[in-house]
Order: structure tokens, then sequence, then C-alpha cells
């Protein structure tokens, strides 16, 4: 298990169970960020959330069903974008890479 994000925001990953470790309000839509994890180019839990695309997202305030929407290209590219401007651990994560 990784270390827990320090925003408190969990999201799970329903068929597989997984604990996605973090998630972020983007202009008023939560994302949930598929980085490969070191053996993959996805984390295993990616192919379970196209398969199955409800969720539940959690934190401190709340905690909500959402289903998640694959993003094209272009508008995803924007949307990881405006994320690593809102997210520092983020932005270092995607510059390590």
């Amino acid at each position: 298990m990784t270390t827990p994000h320090p925003s408190g925001n969990v999201a799970w990953v329903p068929g597989s169970g997984a604990r996605v470790e973090s998630f972020l309000d983007v202009d008023r839509r939560m994302l949930v960020v598929a980085l490969p994890d070191g053996i993959r180019t996805k984390p295993g839990w990616y192919g379970d959330l196209l398969a199955e695309p409800q969720v539940t997202l959690e934190n401190d305030a709340f905690t909500i069903e959402a289903r998640a929407v694959l993003l094209e290209e272009g508008e995803r590219d924007a949307t990881l974008g405006r994320a690593a401007e809102l997210d520092p651990a983020l932005r270092r994560e995607l510059a390590d890479r």
C-alpha cells in the first residue's frame, strides 16, 4: 500500500476493491489520475475502472458515488496540467517521470 495522499481523498474502485490514494476537484470535476506504477504503463485498477466505471469517492467532508469517464487525449492533457497546478504532490510525481 502506498503512503496516503496528504489531501485525505480516497477513491474506491469496485471489482478489484482497489483503493486509489487521491482524487482532485479540477474545475468542479473529480479527477482520479492513473499513473504508471513502476511495473506497468497503467496501474492494475485502471482496467477494472474501465470495465466497471462506478466509483466511491470519499474524504473527511463527503462520500459520493460517481461514474468514471475516460478523457480524450487533448482534454486529458489539459486536465492533468490543471491538476498538477493544484496539487504539488502530483506536480512532483509528474516531474519525476
